[in-house]
């Protein structure tokens, strides 16, 4: 089985809307929200201050890196249960299964206010805005809306950091 660094630098890669190569602030409050966390801005302030040991402001791989280890560790130590897509890794609808229970016009596509239901559904926190990114990163051929081939990758990469493979 793989290690979890794989699946920590794609959702990494995810949240780095900006292409950047670092998370800003807005960034990490999505990556919080991707943890199962809910933040504020201050709350994602704060943690973006205590893990950015450069101290420019952003996050870098090794950082987030850093977070989602303690996250975890932290995680397991109070007994807390992962986010509800880690349970959806290895049991629950298939991605087809959820694909279309949210594809509400039949369209065989997702537009971005029916994938923001998917991925609460998923178990990741996600307003309009937050939706649009993950479409914009997932959407490989740019028409505004994920197929079923555009969104098996998100929810194949989301199962798999929640469950740490």
């Amino acid at each position: 089985m793989p290690d979890a660094t794989p699946s920590v630098g794609n959702i990494f890669k995810s949240l780095d809307t900006d292409g950047s190569g670092d998370l800003d602030l807005a960034e990490v409050k999505r990556g919080l929200h991707t943890l199962g966390l809910s933040a504020d801005t201050a709350e994602a302030a704060a943690v973006l201050a205590k893990y950015d040991s450069d101290h420019n402001g952003r996050l870098s791989l090794p950082e987030f890196r850093l977070l989602v280890k303690e996250l975890r560790a932290f995680q397991q130590s109070q007994g807390t249960p992962a986010p509800p897509i880690a349970a959806a890794a290895g049991a629950g609808p298939s991605v087809g299964a959820v694909f279309r229970s949210h594809d509400k016009d039949n369209s065989g596509e997702l537009d971005v206010l029916e994938l923001r239901a998917a991925l609460n559904d998923l178990g990741l926190s996600a307003d309009t805005a937050g939706a649009a990114d993950v479409l914009k990163r997932y959407d490989s051929n740019g028409d505004g809306r994920l197929s079923l081939q555009e969104f098996r990758p998100l929810v194949k990469e989301l199962r798999e950091f929640q469950s740490g493979a």
